[in-house]
């Protein structure tokens, strides 16, 4: 009970810095407007017209050539490493609630419990890594192809 108290603390207090934020950034950028593009000012900053809006060419920005599928599975696949890890470190942590027990019957039982939710994790995060490698070859566009 005292650690899900703590945890909603937490978690309300990242929403109220959030909720601040957000503020602070409707403030600031919110009322700008939306005016006419010059062509001569857009091509300029080394942009192309398009509609109404100046749309920056890729030797402007300074952005890497990586495509967005590339960069979305190599996030994804940083996450899940991170989840993968703590979900083994909780294992050990469980192992030691276990042995720690010394007999005490109920602590065992939640030792167990954690243990076995902790499996449960790393196996979730293998499968995820997996699915993960799946997309990653089907938005590139050499793995399987799905057809309806």
């Amino acid at each position: 009970m005292y650690v899900q108290k703590n945890i909603m603390q937490i978690i309300t207090s990242w929403r109220e810095v959030f909720i601040i934020v957000g503020a602070v950034i409707f403030i600031t950028f919110g009322g700008s407007g939306v005016h006419a593009v010059d062509p001569a000012e857009c091509a300029q900053m080394g942009g192309v017209v398009q509609g109404t809006v100046c749309v920056p060419t890729k030797a402007k920005t300074g952005l890497s050539d990586t495509p967005i599928s590339q960069i979305i599975v190599a996030v994804a696949e940083w996450i899940i490493t991170v989840f993968g890890a703590l979900a083994i470190i909780t294992f050990v942590i469980c192992g030691f609630q276990y042995v720690l027990s010394l007999g005490d019957d109920a602590q065992a039982e939640n030792a167990k419990r954690c243990m076995k939710w902790a499996v449960v994790g790393v196996a979730v995060t293998g499968m995820a890594l997996v699915f993960a490698g799946l997309i990653a070859k089907i938005l590139a566009g050499v793995g399987p192809s799905i057809t309806l």
